[in-house]
């Protein structure tokens, strides 16, 4: 039995979804494969799934749509009650694991009971599709930085064995696309639903806070995942769009229950009080009005994919004389892997 699981949360984008199981079916991965569907129109179900991917193990469950962040995390707290491996790792479906980061990163776990998560690099990519609005597969150009690289000296580890220092490398944890334990991993979205968390930046409150009090963190020298960068809308992605940002008062409501969860004395509390206010993505208490550059952005996404869908024709005609339409990015993702995973300087342009 599998000691790995893989937690793939749905808000449509089906393509994605089967760009991201087709690739993994063909490896054979026997890691469990849970994906909670909180899509507005569900076009799964796990015979579906099971009759397609067969070399998978899925686990498909339906949740009610996700139309804010408390829905998304009702969901990913009830499927977590299932999830009896021992570790996991959260990913989007647009976005790739890499196998040899999830090995090493198991094995130093196993040793180093102290360490709750091992994190990585994550690689990000454009995959560029002139005739077709969802460009689930295409021409792939590598973006030269590393997602995270203009934070500074986030990739350490946090091994204090004080926690109180721990939390103050608040950006250091990384877990989105860590391997966590799946208790920690429980932990997170068992007091988020409590909480009953308003946007994606009080999310990131608990996916950094939480992991980081329960104990330490590892970063390792490998790719731990592969991210498209240029794909469409996500619940993260309109938060940062819309404006809907944290606020102080939430904040300090979120520190009352740690404390009163024992999580972290007033004094703790206290001395987090201060922390900076661009790291926690707090706004102002009212809606922060959007910018020309994000009405922009808005209006491009509109036309270009207007644009685009008018082309449809030429990618269809396209697709008549394509046996396999993901041969060529797949073929690109394992050489990427496969590159990053034998070189010591991971800073070396592919």
């Amino acid at each position: 039995m599998s000691t790995i699981a893989i937690v793939l949360p749905l808000y449509g984008r089906s393509d994605f979804t089967l760009r991201f199981l087709d690739f993994y079916n063909r490896k054979k991965c026997n890691f469990s494969f849970y994906i909670p569907d909180g899509s507005k129109k569900k076009i799964f179900n796990q015979k579906i799934l099971e009759k397609k991917f067969k070399n998978l193990k899925i686990i498909y469950k339906s949740y009610p749509y996700d139309k804010n962040m408390y829905m998304y995390v009702k969901k990913l707290s009830s499927i977590s009650e299932i999830i009896n491996e021992k570790y996991l790792m959260l990913i989007a479906n647009d976005d790739f694991f890499n196998f040899k980061f999830i090995a090493e990163s198991k094995k130093f776990l196993d040793k180093n009971s102290e360490f709750v998560s091992v994190a990585g690099f994550v690689k990000n990519i454009r995959v560029i599709l002139p005739f077709k609005s969802i460009n689930d597969h295409g021409h792939v150009i590598i973006q030269k930085s590393f997602q995270y690289q203009s934070y500074g000296q986030i990739f350490n580890d946090v091994n204090s064995d004080d926690k109180n220092e721990r939390i103050k490398n608040y950006l250091m944890s990384l877990t989105y696309e860590s391997l966590i334990r799946t208790s920690v991993f429980k932990k997170i979205f068992s007091l988020a639903k409590e909480f009953k968390v308003k946007n994606s930046f009080e999310m990131n409150w608990f996916m950094n806070f939480i992991v980081l009090t329960s104990g330490k963190k590892k970063h390792i020298k490998l790719i731990s995942q592969i991210r498209q960068s240029n794909t469409y809308r996500g619940l993260g992605q309109d938060d940062m769009l819309y404006g809907k940002g944290a606020t102080k008062s939430r904040f300090l409501k979120f520190l009352k229950m740690l404390e009163r969860k024992k999580i972290l004395t007033s004094k703790n509390s206290r001395s987090l009080k201060n922390m900076d206010n661009d790291l926690l993505n707090i706004w102002d208490e009212e809606r922060k009005k959007l910018t020309i550059k994000k009405k922009l952005i808005i209006q491009y996404v509109f036309w270009r994919d207007l644009i685009k869908n008018m082309n449809y024709i030429f990618y269809f005609f396209w697709l008549l004389f394509t046996k396999d339409k993901y041969h060529r990015l797949f073929k690109k993702i394992n050489s990427i892997f496969k590159y990053y995973n034998s070189k010591n300087d991971i800073f070396k342009t592919f």
